[in-house]
């Protein structure tokens, strides 16, 4: 069963505004994707599902163009447009 979090974000991500995203993501206490939206930052997550599939989301909007795990340390890295 997916997470209801993660069901939530399914369904307001593809006609969200940045801003409406950042608000949601603070309400559901996952600050830390605030991240993605900071040009200066290159964020790491842990590799979780839920955390997959919230990127899975932020690549499919176009906020990111990828994420893969790092061999070193088993987290998610991003890749993002510059």
């Amino acid at each position: 069963m997916l997470n209801d979090k993660q069901e939530i974000f399914e369904i307001i991500a593809p006609t969200a505004t940045e801003t409406e995203i950042k608000q949601w993501l603070k309400l559901t206490s996952l600050e830390i994707f605030l991240d993605v939206y900071n040009k200066n930052k290159n964020p790491k997550f842990e590799n979780t599902a839920l955390n997959a599939a919230i990127l899975e989301i932020f690549k499919n909007r176009g906020d990111i163009t990828d994420y893969s795990l790092d061999d070193d340390d088993g987290k998610y890295n991003i890749k993002k447009d510059t």
